[in-house]
């Protein structure tokens, strides 16, 4: 068996015009054919073959499988095949920037962040390079060594970009096919088996977040007989290998990374060992960068981001792979680095949709129209005495509580026209109108996602597309802009949305929240993969009845453009309406949210741990204390008994199970993707305490934190 490496001893591939011609040419008759059977491919509801007896599931990892080719009797198998079908979260441009490897140094970080079996690699030649009109487009002949099951080499012509279907859809590839040239030697004599391979990935949009990956390949081990055993093992090594593609969302984080630390520390500020010759601030009591605490009086919570060069705080830091290439050039040097959560947060960030100045104008004023004309209609809404819709123009689908929700009825007389479906909402909650806008008002994607998971209003996926007027200190809850949300009935909108606070004709404040559907060419829809695009327009209406109950209002027209499935729909959006009787316990959970991460010293924005490590590391180091003490007279914090203690999340005392509350906690994951959600222990004394705090004060802390990293943003 091999014990070294053999890139060193490869040449650089001499090529003629004509040879390179041949290679991209290749390269997109490959292309084409790959993109035309992914096209052709018949799956199920839950994206499996439609032909499970020609395809063998063999791995599944969350929404990723692999399927293994099969012979039947009417199409024997002439050579192994392999298929990968799933979705991952990211960005289509994220992936191919992961994907695409112009150089050995980009070949071999890339196989050390994926662990996709590569030991040893080179590019031999470059047909076609990247460009900046085109990043992603590299066509080039490559090596790879593999060592599992057995050492086997490839070379192979590898191609990637960003191609274009007739209908305007957009597919990222990744093509790697075995070629061979007289100039490369082989190593059977060293026992490295040279074999042959043709896969090819494709990436597709799902929706704004998530992207549909396709792989396809065949493989020729040149080997059989005894060998077939073997064959079969490297085949099943191949498909755990594929279980990794999600991993390029992490590669192409970590490529970001290093692309960071390169801009902001020149190749002379830094030395060999990797560390900052920089100037940074001296190692005395300070304020950390991000959040603006100190460092305590020894400063030992002190540290430097990787990245931007700027101090701050342990609560602030995250530890990330940095993955550079070593000083011989060969070997690959993978390191934990810390960063700090607002370079971090940077690197994740998302396009924008780019609106021109009428645009932006455009959208305020629509805002402003829709707003007037639902206080109008909620001024002029005839109801009952008891302050019910009226049943003759209204019929009652649903109650929860103080609230209810009406489906208009058809007009009894006149010709029949096709209408919109309406929904009406009206009833009570207990709580503050303050309260309510804390929720209602969702300026950014982690507030929208947080929302909708606390509320589980059948939103599985939303983004703020882009901010129009952005929440200030002065009007907190006071947002406009474009967003989008998948629904988890396959059905999608893009709507300009408005939250903030206006006067009725009578002078009582309400606030609003309005979502109106609009269409943007730049906002792709995905009719393809099954999801509609739908259209609606909804407004509610909020309004201090009594010092302890809010009155909501809400209006909705909707348009599936499905009649068949219109009263479906109705229905089932009638009863995600019920949800706004959750809007104050939704408030409640993100003051708790709020409050953990001021006490453990965290950002009031962005990813954390639902139990914060160094909150675990002091609840522990408190209990150990009391134990020493044996204290044990010591009981609830609350009502002095000493009998099933648990430990309240905020306050960190000793409370029994008949003073103590579990309480569901939301929070962004650190993935900045994702969200985290779990019930932890509070007592009740810091439940009724951070129920009466202010939601407006909150909303302002928070606002307050956001600004600075705005402001930088868009500076440059």
């Amino acid at each position: 068996m091999p014990t070294q490496t053999f890139s060193h001893l490869l040449k650089p591939l001499q090529c003629t015009q004509q040879d390179d011609n041949k290679l991209r040419e290749l390269a997109e008759t490959l292309v084409v054919h790959n993109i035309e059977q992914y096209s052709s491919l018949k799956l199920t509801k839950n994206g499996a073959p439609v032909s499970k007896t020609r395809w063998k599931q063999v791995y599944k990892k969350e929404s990723t499988k692999v399927f293994k080719d099969r012979a039947t009797k009417s199409e024997p198998l002439e050579m192994p095949s392999l298929m990968l079908l799933g979705t991952v979260v990211g960005k289509l441009e994220d992936f191919m920037y992961a994907v695409v490897a112009p150089s050995t140094e980009a070949m071999r970080i890339k196989s050390t962040l994926i662990k996709d079996g590569v030991v040893d690699c080179k590019l031999l030649h470059n047909v076609a390079r990247p460009t900046m009109d085109d990043p992603f487009h590299h066509i080039s002949v490559k090596w790879c060594m593999f060592s599992e099951p057995e050492f086997r080499d490839h070379v192979f012509l590898d191609s990637t970009g960003i191609a274009s279907t007739t209908t305007g859809e957009r597919i990222g590839y990744h093509l790697t096919h075995s070629i061979g040239f007289d100039q490369i030697p082989n190593f059977t004599s060293c026992d490295v088996a040279r074999c042959n391979m043709s896969v090819c990935s494709l990436y597709v949009q799902n929706t704004p977040s998530t992207v549909k990956i396709y792989v396809r390949g065949f493989f020729d081990f040149q080997q059989e007989g005894k060998y077939e055993l073997i064959n079969n093992a490297t085949l099943n090594t191949i498909a755990a290998q594929w279980m990794l593609f999600p991993r390029q969302v992490e590669c192409e984080d970590a490529k970001k990374l290093l692309w960071a630390i390169h801009k902001n520390n020149s190749r002379e500020s830094t030395t060999k060992e990797g560390k900052s010759k920089l100037p940074m601030a001296p190692p005395t009591p300070g304020l950390c960068k991000v959040c603006s605490k100190s460092f305590g009086f020894l400063g030992t919570s002190r540290k430097f981001c990787q990245a931007c060069n700027e101090q701050i705080c342990s609560r602030c830091s995250v530890m990330k792979s940095a993955v550079t290439l070593a000083l011989d050039q060969v070997t690959v040097v993978e390191k934990k680095r810390v960063f700090c959560v607002k370079c971090i947060n940077g690197i994740v960030r998302t396009d924008a949709l780019h609106l021109s100045e009428s645009d932006v104008t455009s959208l305020r004023e629509l805002a402003e129209t829709l707003v007037n004309h639902n206080i109008e209609s909620y001024n002029a809404l005839q109801v009952t005495s008891d302050g019910q819709a009226d049943a003759r123009q209204w019929k009652e689908l649903r109650r929860k509580d103080g609230i209810r929700v009406f489906k208009e009825r058809s007009a009894a007389s006149g010709p029949t026209l096709p209408c919109i479906p309406s929904l009406l909402l009206l009833g009570t909650v207990v709580g503050k109108l303050e309260d309510v806008m804390f929720v209602a008002a969702a300026a950014t994607d982690e507030q929208m996602k947080l929302t909708s998971k606390c509320l589980q209003d059948g939103v599985v996926d939303s983004k703020v597309v882009q901010s129009v007027v952005t929440p200030s200190e002065e009007q907190p809850f006071r947002h406009v802009g474009v967003k989008w949300r998948l629904h988890d009935n396959a059905r999608d909108y893009v709507s300009v949305d408005a939250t903030g606070f206006a006067l009725s004709c009578k002078g009582e404040r309400l606030g609003y929240s309005v979502s109106h559907s609009v269409a943007f060419s730049q906002i792709p829809s995905f009719d393809k993969f099954g999801v509609e695009r739908a259209n609606m327009s909804v407004c509610c209406l909020f309004h201090q009845k009594t010092p302890e109950t809010v009155q909501c209002y809400a209006r909705g027209f909707f348009d599936f453009r499905n009649e068949l499935l219109n009263n479906l729909s109705i229905n089932a959006l009638a009863t995600q309406w019920l949800r706004i009787s959750r809007y104050v316990e939704c408030a409640e959970m993100k003051k708790l949210v709020w409050r953990l991460r001021n006490d453990s010293g965290l950002p009031a924005n962005g990813p954390m741990m639902i139990e914060p490590a160094e909150q675990r590391a002091l609840e522990i180091s408190r209990t150990d204390k009391s134990q020493d003490k044996g204290d044990s007279t010591a009981g609830c914090a609350v009502c002095q008994r000493s009998l099933g203690f648990s430990t309240c999340k905020i306050c960190r005392c000793s409370v029994c199970s008949g003073c103590s509350v579990k309480k569901l906690v939301c929070v962004l994951a650190p993935d900045c993707r994702t969200m985290l959600d779990k019930k932890r222990t509070f007592c009740t004394a810091c439940v009724c305490q951070v129920a009466k705090s202010a939601a407006l004060a909150i909303a302002k802390d928070e606002i307050h934190e956001r600004q600075p990293q705005d402001d930088e943003s868009d500076a440059h």
